[in-house]
């Protein structure tokens, strides 16, 4: 199971080390986001934005279009996650 995850007071996300299922945005009266951004995705996988853009184009992370915005679903986080440890664990 994953931990909540809750933006800093800089705007930086705190996975304590986990990929979560669902983000919760700071207030717990709304509800966990489906969709994040492509900068938001990049901070949770501790690379670039460049580095996210490549591997959305190189199709090793799905990504939606919402009219003109780019979003990424954070199962997609989850399963880029589990192919990399699973492919690191097989070799």
């Amino acid at each position: 199971m994953t931990t909540p995850v809750t933006p800093t007071r800089t705007g930086h996300v705190d996975t304590r080390g986990e990929v979560p299922t669902m983000v919760t945005p700071t207030g717990d009266s709304e509800p966990p986001r489906l969709l994040i951004t492509v900068e938001a995705a990049a901070e949770l996988l501790s690379i670039s934005r460049t580095r996210m853009y490549a591997l959305i184009k190189a199709g090793e992370v799905m990504s939606v279009r919402v009219g003109r915005l780019r979003r990424i679903p954070v199962g997609a986080l989850d399963a880029f996650m589990t192919r990399l440890l699973t492919d690191q664990n097989a070799a």
